[in-house]
């Protein structure tokens, strides 16, 4: 069994500029089961960069 500490994650890019964690990862729970979502966001301005990751429990969760 995987730790969980190991780094199952996904690169998800083109996310319009409305997206944020929560509903980048309730989309992503319709399909797979997953344990965080991340949606970049610039430090200067607090915009989304329009790209994040979505963290697995395992590989074969991806």
């Amino acid at each position: 069994m995987a730790s969980f500490l190991e780094n199952y994650c996904i690169f998800v890019g083109d996310l319009g500029a409305d997206v944020d964690d929560v509903l980048l990862m309730t989309f992503q729970s319709q399909y797979k089961l997953a344990v965080s979502a991340k949606v970049m966001v610039d430090p200067t301005t607090g915009f989304s960069k329009e790209f994040g990751f979505i963290r697995f429990f395992d590989e074969a969760e991806q």
